[in-house]
């Protein structure tokens, strides 16, 4: 079954490996042109690992030099014979291109940096909500501001006060709680 599926990728890539008697595989009638090659390496079985995170990986590097330690203390040479096998089993699988993170020191760099981003982004997010908050304070301030000097307003005109009088009711109201005017328009004083 491997051989008629290889094939059958051999079929759809368009190999030109000749046969015994000069032709290619591929149904053509004469010798091939072009005598180059592509080979492929196999390494076993292809398998996605699951990222694991850096205590989990410190964890299982500290276990199994652990774990060599006290098999090296009861047979010398069983334990030399797994580390040759674990030392064969990182080179291939980084001549696979996958990356091997074995060495605990930097490990232990890379959890106390993701420690130090958590606590980072931590804080930034509770600044975050204090400023959201006060901007939420802020706008319903010069909101309920602006309905007051509107009722005053109101009041004034029944009142017959006059349209100026009323405008400079409705002027403070605008540059709100604070008493601070547009960004830009501070310098001007106003006008009496």
């Amino acid at each position: 079954a491997k051989k008629a599926g290889s094939a059958g990728r051999e079929q759809v890539l368009g190999s030109k490996t000749p046969n015994a008697n000069g032709t290619d595989e591929t149904g053509g009638s004469g010798p091939t042109k072009d005598n180059i090659y592509f080979g492929r390496l196999t390494t076993g079985m292809i398998k996605k690992k699951k990222g694991m995170g850096a205590k989990q990986q410190l964890a299982k590097v500290e276990g199994k030099r652990k774990e060599l330690s006290d098999l090296r203390k009861e047979d010398a040479a069983k334990a030399d014979m797994l580390e040759e096998k674990s030392k064969w089993n990182k080179a291939l699988d980084l001549a696979k291109g996958e990356k091997v993170k074995d060495d605990p020191k930097l490990l232990r760099k890379t959890i106390r940096r993701e420690e130090q981003q958590k606590k980072k982004s931590g804080r930034e997010w509770t600044d975050r909500k204090k400023q959201v908050a006060t901007q939420i304070k802020e706008r319903v301030d010069k909101r309920e501001a602006n309905l007051k000097a509107r009722v005053e307003a109101k009041k004034m005109k029944k009142q017959g006060k006059s349209k100026k009088s009323i405008q400079k009711v409705l002027l403070t109201a605008k540059k709100g709680a604070s008493g601070k005017a547009r960004p830009g328009f501070e310098g001007k004083s106003a006008r009496k």
